[in-house]
């Protein structure tokens, strides 16, 4: 997609028409709320569907700005019937190898580390746990793309009962970084599906953390709003908004880049309002 002219549209609405479909962390939502307060400001946007206000990005400064008492959140809004928007997964990566025993009456099997991944990738298994060339496979019938992320949700419980870490990639990253032996292990779930994400966030029935990696076309970061601003009205938010990004510098940094340690997939449009 080419760069457009001007960063994409940021606006507020009424902080309860957002649609979380992933549920939040209590521990990373308690050091987020922190660093608002501390700072007085929100520096990114949440990104969410047009018209139905589904959560794309952004889970935990919507529990964050709910928690604080908010009205309003400031959005980026995606048309999410475009083949633009695609979701991916986020896989986990641990630090040693480990196949893990099987979980109580789910089968599975030792298989290759291929027949694995393209298992999950194309739904027919609940989970993979990889080490090298030989992973452990669980499957279940009928798939049940919940009961997925309930064992994932299980598996890492008892990674932190038993004082282990892990951290999240993208599936290709993950890879590639296990057979660099980066790392010893990933956790692979399989990916959710739009019309899956959208039931959930409908039914109230969540998905864990790090369930979907939407992969967007773009996006806009550093709008630097006023925490205060967002406990007014939408309609009184809106004006300072517009009025502090209507002509307010930015740059576009291209797909790939990595920016505050994090690497972006999409072009990132970034404000600078140190800039005369």
């Amino acid at each position: 997609m080419m760069a457009r002219n001007r960063p994409p549209p940021v606006f507020a609405i009424p902080l309860y028409k957002i649609r979380p479909h992933e549920q939040s962390d209590r521990k990373l939502l308690a050091a987020l709320i922190k660093s608002l307060e501390g700072d007085g400001v929100l520096r990114d946007p949440v990104l969410v569907t047009e018209g139905d206000w589904m959560l794309l990005d952004g889970t935990h400064r919507y529990w964050a700005l709910r928690e604080m008492g908010c009205q309003s959140i400031p959005v980026c809004a995606f048309d999410y019937s475009s083949e633009e928007i695609k979701v991916g997964c986020w896989y986990r990566c641990l630090d040693f190898c480990d196949l893990s025993p099987p979980f109580d009456g789910i089968r599975s099997e030792i298989v290759p580390c291929e027949t694995a991944l393209a298992a999950v990738s194309e739904r027919s298994a609940l989970l993979s746990v990889v080490c090298g060339r030989t992973a452990r496979l669980y499957c279940s019938s009928p798939f049940d793309i919940h009961q997925s992320y309930r064992l994932l949700s299980e598996f890492e419980e008892r990674l932190r009962k038993e004082g282990k870490a892990l951290s999240f990639s993208t599936e290709e990253d993950s890879v590639d970084r296990l057979l660099a032996g980066e790392i010893g292990a990933i956790v692979a779930p399989p990916p959710i599906l739009k019309a899956e994400a959208r039931a959930a966030a409908s039914s109230g029935e969540l998905f864990p953390i790090k369930s979907t990696r939407h992969v967007i076309p773009y996006r806009p970061i550093g709008v630097d709003l006023p925490l205060e601003w967002l406990y007014l009205d939408p309609d009184s938010a809106n004006r300072k908004i517009n009025e502090k990004l209507r002509n307010a510098k930015f740059r576009i940094a291209k797909k790939g880049s990595v920016l505050r340690g994090r690497r972006y997939e999409e072009e990132v449009y970034i404000y600078d309002f140190t800039k005369p």
